[in-house]
């Protein structure tokens, strides 16, 4: 399951990976339902460009070899939802095919795991690694036989997450 920030945390089960360095500099790739799919977060030193910065951490899980994470690690991962609807009014003009060019995103990280939907429409180690989301960071999705991902998004803001809601503790 996935943690909340920065409050009391859920733990996560399915993790594949991770590419330690230090609390501030690590990349993790968690499990998904498709054999398809890699989802992979990473809080690293971004790059100049998100462009860049997936390129660091495609590098990194290129170069190095998985380590599994420790029974004792702690992986605290914020929740995202948002759907955006952007209209590409550039897109727009005389002689231009277009109508009304749209495309909504929609993405959403939980303890479930992680949904993305797009659709475009145009008319016509040894010691306890604590692995905490807690600043910047990239999440990326991307098919296991790519060379790109088909997603990135770099979370800089809390903008994009959802408030912490306490659950009930069950023991």
């Amino acid at each position: 399951m996935f943690l909340l920030i920065p409050h009391p945390h859920y733990p996560i089960k399915k993790c594949e990976s991770s590419h330690y360095r230090d609390n501030d500099d690590f990349i993790v790739e968690l499990k998904t339902q498709s054999k398809l799919d890699r989802l992979i977060l990473a809080k690293i030193p971004p790059g100049q460009t998100l462009a860049e910065t997936v390129t660091t951490v495609q590098s990194r899980l290129q170069q190095n070899e998985p380590g599994s994470m420790q029974q004792c690690t702690d992986l605290f991962v914020p929740v995202i939802d948002f759907d955006v609807l952007r209209r590409y009014d550039e897109l727009l003009g005389e002689g231009s095919p277009f109508a009304m060019p749209l495309q909504q995103i929609r993405f959403k990280l939980n303890e479930r795991g992680a949904v993305l939907k797009s659709e475009a429409l145009a008319a016509a180690g040894k010691t306890k690694q604590n692995l905490v989301f807690d600043k910047p960071f990239l999440v990326m999705i991307q098919r296991t036989d790519a060379s790109q991902p088909y997603f990135a998004l770099w979370v800089a803001n809390a903008e994009l997450l959802v408030p912490f809601q306490p659950r009930k503790s069950v023991r």
